[in-house]
Order: C-alpha cells, then sequence, then structure tokens
C-alpha cells in the first residue's frame, strides 16, 4: 500500500527491494496511480516492475464491466471476490492472472473445483500476508481458516503465491523468509514453498502475457513480491 503520494516513503521501498532479493514484483495501482508506476519504472531500472489491478466484482456481469475499464493498461489483471461464481469464471478465463483471496469470506468461497481451474489454466492464487501484522486479525482461528483455503490450493497443485503487500519497507517479506513463513504457519512443503517466488509468478505471466511480460519471461526474470498502492486502491 505504497501512498504513492509519499515520495519519499515509497523510494525507500523500493530502494529497499535489492536488500531482500527481490529484483522483481507486481505493483498494484489503479488508473489514478498508474502514471505514478509508470515514474518508478524509471526511477527504478534496474528492477523488473509490473503494473497490476485488482478487480472486485459481486458477480460476472460486474466481472466484465470492470475488466472493460482495465484491459490493456495493466500487466496483470487480478480478481478479488467472496463470490463462488466469480472465482471459477475468473480461474478458466485466460483475461485474468491471479485470484486474490485476501479475507475470510474469500477464503471460505474457494473450494477444490477452482483450485483444478487454477492449475488447469495457471491461475495464480493468491494469499496475501499483511493479516498477520494485524493483532485482532492474525489470531489463530484466523491462521487455521487461511490454512484451510491454502491447503485446498495445495492439493490441487494450484500455482500459489503468498504476498507482503508491504506500505513500507519495515514490512516487506523476501523470498526465503515467505518459503519459511508458508511451511511453519501454513503448512506448505519447501518444495512447494520455493516455487511460490520463482515458478509461479512466471507461470501466471504467461497465462496471458502483455509485450512487456513477453520480454521479462525471455530474460529469465523472477518477479517475487506483491505491493498494494492504498488510496484509492481497486
Amino acid at each position: 500500500m505504497p501512498d504513492f503520494r509519499n515520495v519519499i516513503a515509497t523510494k525507500e521501498l523500493f530502494s529497499s527491494l535489492p536488500f531482500f532479493g527481490i529484483r522483481g514484483c507486481f505493483v498494484i495501482c489503479n488508473l489514478v496511480t498508474l502514471p505514478f508506476f509508470k515514474e518508478l519504472k524509471v526511477q527504478f531500472p534496474t528492477l523488473e516492475l509490473y503494473s497490476r489491478c485488482i478487480l472486485h466484482p459481486e458477480n460476472i456481469e460486474s466481472l466484465k464491466r470492470e475488466y472493460k475499464k482495465y484491459a490493456g493498461k495493466f500487466d496483470i489483471i487480478s480478481v478479488q471476490s467472496s463470490s463462488t461464481e466469480v472465482l471459477n469464471f475468473a480461474a478458466r478465463d485466460p483475461r485474468f492472472h491471479v485470484l486474490c483471496l485476501r479475507a475470510r469470506a474469500d477464503w471460505a468461497a474457494f473450494n477444490a473445483g477452482i483450485g483444478s481451474l487454477a492449475f488447469q489454466f495457471s491461475a495464480g492464487v493468491e494469499f496475501p500476508l499483511e493479516f498477520l501484522m494485524k493483532t485482532e486479525n492474525g489470531s489463530s482461528l484466523v491462521i487455521r481458516l487461511c490454512r484451510k483455503a491454502i491447503n485446498i490450493a495445495v492439493h490441487t497443485h494450484a500455482p500459489i503465491l503468498l504476498s507482503s503487500f508491504a506500505s513500507s519497507k519495515f514490512d516487506l517479506i523476501g523470498g526465503r523468509e515467505i518459503a519459511f513463513i508458508g511451511n511453519t504457519i501454513f503448512g506448505i512443503p519447501l518444495g512447494i514453498g520455493k516455487k511460490i517466488t520463482s515458478v509461479f509468478p512466471i507461470s501466471v505471466m504467461k497465462k496471458n502475457p502483455t509485450q512487456s511480460n513477453r520480454d521479462a519471461l525471455t530474460l529469465g526474470i523472477r518477479v517475487v513480491s506483491d505491493f498494494r498502492e492504498e488510496d484509492g486502491a481497486q
């Protein structure tokens, strides 16, 4: 959730990426903040940054309407929804790269059928980890609910993404730490944990690559973390 209006904090966040072994990342923004993202790419030429938007549809029709607004403008298009029908549709549609499961309702809506579709069509199944930092949300009950959804993704072989949704450099989580958290807290096998920060992000981009994604894939770029823009985030 970097606040693009806070220039100093934003620069500190992205300047810190190499110290966490992060070479590239998906940067969450919207139509308003997209120009700021483009400025970041110029300011940090050694980083591989990819624009990403998150749609929040209530049903399939609203998903289609939202998509039209963002199509062709972002490298990665994600869908966050507590509707099983929407997640099922997005998992098998090549226009959508990631299913973002951020809250209890999202985890509850996710099932083995959606996981199998995500595996078949290379849709990333993302579990943001910022709730672990919040006392009220980091309870054992919430962790168990998230772990249940993650177990479904593991058993259906869906491409799992664990992201920090960092709001500052102090919230960043490196690739090794993500694998460790995935294993110790959520029971993700270490073999799969290593893929979370390398193989799975690449497979997600291959689902429907933009021209910039094609160039990155040719170079073998690893995309290993996610960030979210707070003000007006989509």
